[in-house]
C-alpha cells in the first residue's frame, strides 16, 4: 500500500527496525527485513532446535509393537 503522492524507497525495507519509515505507508508497517527474521527465521529455528530432543526420545524408547507379517502389511500398504 503506498501512500498517494508519496513513494519509497527500496532501501526503506531493508531496514531491520521493526517498523519502517515514517514517510513511507505512513510509518505503520513491519520492515521486509523484520519480518523475515523475527517473523520466520526464529520460529523455524526454535522448532528444529525442538526436534533434536524429541527425536532423541523417540529414538531411546522401546518399540510398543509386536513384530508380525501383519504390521510391515499395514506399513506397506499406506504409503
Amino acid at each position: 500500500m503506498v501512500t498517494k503522492g508519496i513513494e519509497c524507497s527500496y532501501g526503506a525495507d531493508n531496514v531491520f527496525g521493526p517498523v519502517v519509515a515514517a514517510e513511507c505507508r505512513q510509518g505503520f508497517d513491519f520492515t521486509l527485513l523484520f519480518e523475515q527474521s523475527i517473523l520466520s527465521i526464529l520460529p523455524s529455528s526454535l522448532f528444529l532446535l525442538a526436534i533434536v530432543p524429541r527425536f532423541v526420545w523417540l529414538h531411546t524408547a522401546q518399540i510398543k509393537t509386536a513384530p508380525s507379517i501383519f504390521r510391515t502389511t499395514k506399513l506397506v500398504s499406506t504409503k
